[in-house]
């Protein structure tokens, strides 16, 4: 009896032992949230927008705000992968799709011990021009090696095919003093996973799945980038989706912050998006729509306007301005412009006297733009230069003059795009995966149309290219 009571006894102690264990877990996991939210919420005060477009919601207090972002992170980690897979595949699953499908590849299978003597393959280029059949090619290249202490490899997942790398490649650039260098490997954005740190790399490891913009270098297997570039992709995110919000969706976020600020509300307002057939379009109807826009015009070509309309529900105009541009005068408080048909004055005519013009590119004009003296020419440099310094109401956006100025709020922006894309609150329209062979055609295409949607090549494909259907009704879900 004595003995059974002692057991008992122990019993009870062990287990009040463990419950006071477990308490202190949970009470260090709640710090390590709430100082991680906090030390996020003084470094950039009023950066509430992922509370603010889960629902519309207003809350006032930003720190409760941030702790609210960690908790929800925590608890979706916490659950099973299950639903991960229903919603947007798991990430064992990508990648068994990414891996490597033939002989010569086969070792980047097992453990990565190092790029020596191993080889890659990648999209590359030794001018500029037009002439795509004979300038990209499919080539073996060795697999980049750190050369900084601060430099992570990364094994690619996936990259964007994009206008930008169709200009790049053309020798179309407003970048005058830092210019792209040749040879180049085009692929401005990347989403892959770490396979080799530098020495003095603390916050990734080895098996993490991260996202940077690179400017240059992403068609490839491999690619060297610093890590004060990366950010962590969140478990259970689709790599092709995911590298959709590094610039697309990043360009239509921060344009609209320009306008909102702290608050990401644009109640009550009339808003105009040109390029509604275009990704960048796209994605800013969807933001303006998580942001309570009002009335939403976008302009599109006549034949895709049933598409658009049935797609986003919004009113959809023609692409050719002088069709509205007298209707549409002094009704619109925010205009966002991509496309420069008529070097932006339609738009800017649209404006109420307190309206805002955001010129976001030029696509429609640089498609039909030769190469210059200083990369563009000298006709797009100087609409380039008119709208940054001398039309009035008007602001312009860059997505790699913002991460330059402010790496940190731009990796901070895309956290949480990239969180949003995790709880299927934005969905980009991905029309295509590609191979890294069918990057040239790709090019060839998007030089002379506009493309419904991302191209997203997988680097490890040997054969995909198939055309998807335009995801209509994940679209729609998500606005």
């Amino acid at each position: 009896m004595f003995r059974r009571k002692g057991s008992l006894r122990r019993q009870q102690e062990e287990a009040e032992s463990s419950r006071t264990s477990a308490g202190d877990v949970s009470d260090m996991t709640h710090s390590a949230n709430t100082s991680t939210a906090t030390a996020a919420s003084s470094s950039h005060k009023g950066r509430r927008s992922f509370f603010r477009l889960r629902g519309g919601r207003r809350g006032k207090s930003k720190t409760r705000n941030k702790v609210e972002i960690r908790t929800e992170n925590n608890e979706r980690d916490s659950r099973t992968l299950d639903d991960d897979r229903n919603r947007a595949g798991s990430s064992e699953d990508e990648d068994r799709e990414a891996m490597p499908e033939d002989t010569e590849d086969a070792e980047t299978k097992k453990q990565f011990t190092g790029p020596e003597g191993k080889k890659q393959k990648a999209i590359m280029y030794s001018y500029f021009g037009d002439d795509v059949d004979d300038n990209m090619e499919l080539v073996r290249s060795d697999v980049p090696e750190l050369k900084k202490d601060d430099e992570v490899l990364v094994r690619v997942l996936a990259s964007t095919v994009s206008s930008y790398d169709c200009n790049i490649r053309r020798g179309i650039d407003f970048e005058i003093f830092n210019p792209v260098s040749l040879p180049n490997i085009p692929g401005q954005d990347v989403v892959g996973t770490v396979v080799q740190v530098g020495d003095k790399v603390i916050d990734f490891e080895v098996g993490e799945k991260v996202a940077a913009l690179v400017r240059t270098g992403g068609n490839a297997r491999y690619i060297v980038v610093p890590h004060s570039s990366l950010v962590k992709v969140p478990k259970g995110c689709d790599p092709a989706e995911a590298v959709c919000m590094v610039s697309t969706f990043m360009t239509a976020y921060q344009s609209i912050r320009m306008v909102t600020k702290d608050e990401f509300s644009l109640e009550d307002k009339t808003v105009l998006i040109t390029g509604a057939d275009e990704p960048i379009g796209q994605a800013l109807i969807q933001l303006c729509k998580r942001a309570n826009a009002e009335r939403i015009y976008v302009t599109s070509p006549n034949f895709k306007h049933k598409q658009v309309s049935a797609t986003f529900n919004v009113e959809v105009l023609s692409n050719n301005p002088e069709e509205w541009r007298e209707d549409l005068k002094d009704q619109i408080d925010v205009a966002f412009d991509a496309t420069c048909e008529d070097g932006h004055s339609s738009p800017a005519s649209s404006l109420k006297r307190d309206g805002v013009l955001i010129c976001l590119g030029m696509s429609s004009y640089l498609r039909n733009d030769q190469q210059g003296m200083f990369g563009a020419s000298l006709s797009a440099h100087w609409t380039n230069f008119k709208s940054r310094n001398l039309m009035s109401k008007t602001k312009s956006y860059n997505v790699w003059e913002s991460f330059k100025q402010d790496p940190e709020a731009f990796k901070l922006d895309l956290d949480i795009l990239l969180r949003l894309l995790r709880k299927n609150f934005v969905k980009p329209n991905i029309v295509r995966h590609i191979t890294l062979a069918e990057v040239p055609n790709a090019h060839k295409f998007l030089s002379q149309h506009n493309c419904d949607g991302e191209i997203v090549c997988l680097p490890w494909k040997k054969e995909f290219g198939v055309l998807r259907p335009n995801n209509a009704t994940d679209r729609k879900a998500a606005i």
